[in-house]
């Protein structure tokens, strides 16, 4: 019964046969050089748009390993590898380590006599035994030269049943951690003897080790247990690199410049909050040698199907071709698992976005199997009730006949500047599906071409009438500019919005004004929130105090004739647009630039800046200051991120002044050159 209901699948790619990707990949796969490690999240493995199954079948050097999360309690253990000695001796000193990695000691025929020969005055010193074996590491108990003076220079086979046999079978493990969730550490226990006091040293202390970290380096085997159980064992070679945007990471061609060389690639595969999770939850990644990442400023090919954080977060397969092209691997065979990944995107958006004009999943209907209708008994109706019932034509779209587009908010959004990119598709409309007679484009319904802005302008000056006298202003606004006024409404940090306007209309209904008051990022500009209140309303701005505005609707104006204004059912997602702030500033050196960052946080803020307050004379003091100073910093500890940088993107048109730095809701602000 289940087999003839599941659709037949390819067993190499676990894809439908329709939609097989076994037949679009190049033949043979790509040999590459570096071999690539994947970790993927266990509820990654059966997702339909899982990118790893195309580089299983389009590189030959690839393996992948499950990973779960940690919901308890997870072990896990590192030995090195091909190391099967009980002890490894990191406690020397910086010089001691440098000699011997300079000239390190082998014990085989030539050496035996000179350790023999070896006199009584060195011995005595007390200085540790290290074996070394044709450059690996191989390490034993350390022994008093005084105490085994003359055993040790009775001959080869003494020394080797002192120091203990190095067979792997019975080697111990070199560090074992024990971490709860969520990556808290709670126990580490190792066989290093590091130079330190504390007898239990932490996981920062093993990686503050520059010996251990060398040891580690020359490759190790990780063995995971959660909950008693294995979960993976896996080598990690020498020349390993994680591919992750940790603190430590650095870009591929750094490592290039600093001639090492890299054999294998970790790649972690799963949504980027699940990324960063097994990233806490592996503390073993942070013992390898190289942290490694990309600096890309295109939109993923993701994007359309699944949520991507922000421009440049990548899918699993296009992180691994791009990092493996700057390695210099075959561009060929990697374009051309790309090409395949974006076939396998455009099966899926094809099959989840229909081709009708006005389909939006959200309000979709169920396709649900009809019922067979019942027959109805035949009742006898008097006239009245068989009187037809009326039609509600509620699919036909509704048509407006402003001039100006429509957007969520007029006042807080440039028209001029382009998004890159988009979080959710364009055929999700705000407005519904099929509700109104514009597109969406992902940033606004743009208005007919055919639309008259003269005509609008005309009816507007008709509706406005004759200009108020004095007494009429000075009437008008003693009804509406106190607090206590009910007729009120409340601007935020959103400005102007398209729903706003719908609103100013209901008041006007009873009432000849409307009281707005205005709060947060929009009163940095008042002019602008004034424009579109007047533009977007047809009414008149006859009051204005700080952020107390009140808002006339005009002598002639009728509720019965006021504009179609289509309701938005939802706030959409903001589009992705290119960063604000450049690591470089124009006109500035990567050295002035870090500089200038440096002097603005060190320097007193000039204003504290308070969560939706009034920024009206903001502008003014910063452009004060700029006369004096060259660098300005804001402090917006309470303000929020977010603000923070909508108040910086406001600022560098209204001073103007050049944006170089939001951190720790801090805003440092440059002058930029004076010609």
């Amino acid at each position: 019964m289940d087999s003839q209901s599941k659709r037949p699948t390819c067993p190499s790619c676990a894809k439908p046969i329709q939609l097989c990707l076994c037949k679009r990949m190049r033949s043979p796969c790509l040999d590459n050089q570096v071999s690539v490690t994947i970790l993927q999240h266990s509820l990654e493995r059966k997702h339909a748009l899982n990118s790893t199954r195309i580089a299983r079948l389009g590189l030959r050097n690839v393996s992948v390993t499950t990973v779960f999360d940690v919901h308890n309690e997870a072990e896990f253990v590192i030995r090195v590898i091909g190391s099967g000695c009980s002890k490894i001796d990191t406690n020397r000193l910086d010089s001691d380590y440098r000699l011997e990695n300079g000239a390190s000691l082998e014990l085989d025929d030539s050496s035996n006599s000179k350790l023999g020969s070896a006199n009584g005055e060195n011995l005595e010193s007390g200085k540790k035994l290290v074996l070394f074996d044709h450059g690996s590491l191989k390490t034993s108990e350390s022994l008093n030269f005084s105490q085994y003076s003359g055993e040790i220079s009775s001959g080869d086979s003494l020394v080797t049943e002192k120091i203990g046999s190095c067979d792997e079978s019975e080697s111990e493990d070199l560090i074992r951690i024990s971490m709860m969730k969520r990556g808290v550490i709670s126990n580490v226990t190792h066989s290093l003897m590091l130079k330190t006091s504390v007898e239990d040293p932490s996981f920062d202390q093993i990686l503050a080790s520059p010996v251990a970290m060398d040891v580690l380096a020359k490759g190790f085997v990780v063995t995971k247990f959660l909950e008693g159980k294995q979960e993976f064992e896996l080598e990690v070679p020498a020349g390993s690199a994680l591919l992750f945007p940790s603190k430590e990471s650095v870009k591929i061609i750094d490592l290039k410049v600093r001639d090492l060389k890299l054999r294998n690639l970790i790649v972690l595969d799963g949504t980027w909050s699940k990324a960063r999770r097994m990233y806490l939850e592996n503390p073993w990644l942070k013992l390898l040698c190289s942290h490694v990442k990309l600096e890309i400023d295109g939109a993923s090919l993701y994007r359309e199907v699944r949520r991507q954080p922000r421009a440049g977060c990548l899918s699993t397969i296009e992180s691994i071709v791009y990092a493996m092209k700057e390695m210099g691997e075959d561009h060929e065979g990697l374009d051309n698992m790309l090409d395949v990944f974006e076939s396998m995107v455009e099966d899926q958006r094809r099959s989840r976005f229909l081709s009708t004009e006005y389909y939006d999943p959200p309000f979709s209907p169920l396709s649900k199997p009809t019922k067979p209708q019942r027959e109805k008994k035949k009742k006898n109706k008097t006239q009245q009730d068989q009187s037809p019932e009326p039609v509600n034509n509620t699919t036909l779209p509704v048509v407006s006949d402003l001039p100006f587009d429509f957007r969520y908010s007029y006042s807080e959004t440039n028209p001029a500047i382009e998004p890159i990119g988009f979080r959710e598709p364009k055929r999700f409309s705000p407005f519904g599906p099929g509700r109104l007679d514009r597109n969406w484009t992902g940033t606004c319904a743009p208005a007919s071409p055919e639309t008259d802005e003269s005509q609008w302008a005309e009816e507007r000056e008709k509706v406005l009438g004759e200009a108020l006298t004095e007494e009429e202003v000075t009437e008008l606004v003693e009804r509406y500019r106190h607090s206590d006024c009910s007729r009120q409404i409340n601007l935020g940090k959103g400005g102007v919005t398209h729903n706003m306007i719908d609103d100013i209309h209901n008041h006007w209904k009873k009432a000849e004004a409307v009281r707005i008051k205005c709060l947060g990022v929009p009163t940095l500009d008042m002019d602008n929130i004034c424009f579109h209140l007047e533009e977007k309303s047809g009414g008149k701005i006859v009051y204005r105090h700080i952020n107390i505005l009140v808002l006339y609707r005009g002598r002639n104006y009728d509720p019965q004739n006021r504009p179609i204004i289509p309701l938005m059912l939802w706030k959409p997602y903001p589009p992705i647009y290119p960063s604000l702030v450049k690591n470089v500033a124009d006109g500035l050196t990567f050295e002035e630039t870090k500089e200038m960052r440096n002097r603005g946080l060190h320097s007193p803020a000039l204003m504290k800046l308070t969560r939706n307050g009034v920024y009206v004379n903001v502008v003014g003091r910063v452009g004060e200051e700029f006369e004096t100073e060259e660098v300005v910093r804001l402090d917006c500890t309470h303000v929020g991120m977010s603000d923070c940088k909508r108040i910086g993107v406001k600022l560098k048109d209204l001073v103007p002044c050049v944006p170089i730095l939001f951190k720790d809701e801090q805003i440092i602000l440059w002058r930029g050159k004076k010609n």
